[in-house]
């Protein structure tokens, strides 16, 4: 049997679509806040590719409090590296009016760090502007979870 995808590829049965090959997870619920223009790390994963070819599959999830007396808007943020290295991407949430908004994000990114050297993966949160004052994780948990999986 052949499987054919919508890009015009294919694979015969018995074929390989990549395998998991390694799962590197970290969660806590420490709360942790800041303010101003702070991109402020949660957590991070360090995960070493097999292959230089081989994709990383990852997942993070996280919940926000956003502080503001016009609006609390939150950016959640993954980088490859710490907090100055490539952002990877993110997502913005929260309120666009006066209250305490609490968000709740969750991402699915595929990274190609195309290496077998370790590679760390940090989840960050930052304030969207000055209108909100500040933000806390409020003692919810977040996650960062890597996957290798084979090319």
């Amino acid at each position: 049997m052949t499987i054919h995808f919508g890009d015009s590829t294919s694979i015969d049965s018995g074929g390989s679509l990549g395998k998991i090959l390694q799962v590197v997870n970290n969660q806590s619920s420490t709360n942790k806040t800041t303010s101003g223009d702070t991109v402020l790390a949660l957590t991070s994963v360090t995960i070493t590719p097999s292959s230089s070819s081989n994709p990383i599959l990852l997942f993070f999830t996280c919940s926000v409090m956003a502080v503001s007396s016009s609006k609390g808007e939150a950016q959640v943020r993954l980088y490859r590296g710490d907090t100055s290295g490539t952002f990877l991407g993110g997502q913005l949430g929260g309120a666009a009016y006066a209250r305490n908004e609490h968000a709740s994000f969750g991402i699915n990114l595929r990274d190609s760090p195309n290496t077998t050297s370790a590679t760390t993966y940090t989840l960050a949160i930052r304030r969207k502007d000055s209108s909100t004052s500040y933000l806390t994780t409020d003692s919810r948990s977040y996650a960062v979870t890597a996957l290798e999986i084979s090319a």
